[in-house]
């Protein structure tokens, strides 16, 4: 019989051990909040190791884009903000801004930016990339039930501010209007206009 349990011990040990089963002290275990990718140690043998000295290089698996936006346009975003990423395949996918440094920096050709990191909300759909260079689009204003024409489209006045040139049958006349919101080569303009009138582009 003390054979049998002799023998039963054991084979639960090893079960345990295959099971990877281990007892720890807390001080000695890490808990996180999100996955991490860890990779080679950092210290040698014989190093001194203070407390909250890290022992492998780390990094998450969250994606995250990093730019420079112009110093001057430092008020446009804010941590928390949502921003859109614009991809190389002209997939446009969400982020949020996390951080704003807000130390300037000047690059090579003078320019003053500030570095500005986002956190990809789709990170499924940049899984094909390491790195790739991407267009940042923030909306700082919106507008809605607005008319508007192409910035091209606006005339300015000799005695200040802008008109368009509108068609009207065969006739054409300037019409006075103040301008909005410009977004992607449009401009909001506001006056005696109504949707649908033929306004004159010039090429």
């Amino acid at each position: 019989l003390e054979s049998n349990l002799e023998k039963a011990k054991e084979e639960l040990q090893d079960l345990e051990l295959a099971a990877g089963s281990e007892t720890f002290s807390p001080t000695n275990a890490l808990s996180l909040k999100s996955s991490i990718n860890v990779g080679s140690h950092i210290t040698k043998v014989g190093d001194a190791i203070a407390a909250a000295s890290p022992l492998y290089q780390s990094s998450g698996i969250a994606r995250e884009v990093t730019f420079n936006l112009p110093a001057g346009d430092q008020g446009m975003v804010s941590v928390g903000d949502s921003v859109t990423v614009k991809l190389p395949t002209d997939e446009e996918i969400n982020a949020v801004v996390r951080f704003v440094d807000a130390v300037v920096s000047e690059l090579g050709n003078g320019s003053k930016v500030i570095e500005v990191i986002l956190d990809v909300v789709d990170a499924e759909n940049t899984e094909t990339y390491d790195e790739a260079p991407v267009d940042i689009l923030v909306t700082s204003e919106v507008s809605k039930n607005v008319l508007y024409v192409p910035v091209n489209a606006l005339v300015a006045l000799a005695e200040g501010g802008y008109a368009v040139e509108v068609l009207t049958g065969e006739n054409k006349e300037y019409i006075a209007v103040e301008i909005g919101v410009f977004t992607d080569g449009f401009v909001e303009i506001i006056g005696n206009i109504q949707e649908g009138q033929e306004v004159i582009v010039p090429r």
